[in-house]
């Protein structure tokens, strides 16, 4: 793997304390990343799929997604993904339904998770 790459994560997280809590778990995993983060699961939806405002948008290798999100949720986006799997394949989604992002079983689950990702590409 080129280690000047940057692993491109996407957050959907509705909630600024939350989505604060998972950028500094990413922090201390101390990798090579770089962080988009959108509020829902619309959001999220247009950023896949490079539509208005994220026509630029970078192609994601993870996405962190809330479960429980206002106006398109967690499930429903999912289901979009499922629905366009060729345009979405290789991603890899840790979901989340419950309490905080930055746990210390999340931290640690994730660093390792992430390390082993970036060890595989």
């Amino acid at each position: 793997m080129d280690t000047d790459r940057s692993i491109e994560i996407l957050l959907v997280e509705d909630n600024p304390g939350d989505a604060r809590l998972a950028q500094e778990a990413i922090r201390e995993a101390q990798m090579h990343n770089h962080l988009n983060w959108v509020l829902d699961g619309v959001e999220a939806l247009t950023f896949l799929r490079k539509e208005g405002k994220h026509k630029q948008a970078p192609r994601p290798d993870l996405i962190l997604l809330d479960l429980n999100l206002p106006r398109k949720d967690g499930r429903e986006l999912l289901a979009e993904i499922k629905k366009d799997a060729t345009r979405f394949e290789n991603k890899i989604l840790f979901l989340h339904s419950g309490g905080t992002f930055a746990t210390f079983a999340f931290q640690a689950q994730f660093a390792r998770a992430l390390g082993d990702y970036q060890k595989q590409n």
